[in-house]
């Protein structure tokens, strides 16, 4: 499971956990800037039933990265509840950055906000 989360990120035995989150969080705001309709465009030609199940894959995803990367680090995790910390952690980084995508997508590319994005995160999951 591990080595699924980490493959796009050949480096990371070398990065600290608080470089490897940097790394995650910017490559989901890539995303968002290299894909701005994508979400409309599938929310508008897909049932909402293959929509929730996309849905529900992405946060399956995400769970299972964040247990490796716990699993990874596990003297650095902060949170006490993993479980719930991850339902927390997916929702508040893609209601963000969808957020900012159909509202003021200029935004994602303002590094202030990015830099203040990723600490925001990384001090919810990662112990000082």
């Amino acid at each position: 499971m591990a080595s699924a989360v980490f493959e796009h990120f050949p480096d990371k035995h070398k990065l600290q956990p608080e470089q490897f989150l940097a790394r995650v969080l910017r490559a989901r705001i890539q995303a968002a800037i290299d894909f701005p309709a994508l979400e409309s465009l599938l929310r508008a030609e897909i049932p909402d039933s293959l929509f929730s199940e996309q849905v529900d894959r992405t946060y399956a995803r995400f769970e299972q990265g964040m247990k490796a990367f716990a699993m990874a680090y596990p003297d650095r995790i902060r949170v006490r509840h993993l479980d719930t910390a991850i339902e927390l952690g997916t929702t508040l980084v893609e209601s963000t950055v969808r957020a900012l995508a159909s509202h003021s997508p200029e935004r994602l590319k303002d590094e202030v906000l990015l830099q203040e994005f990723i600490d925001v995160v990384t001090h919810y999951i990662l112990k000082e």
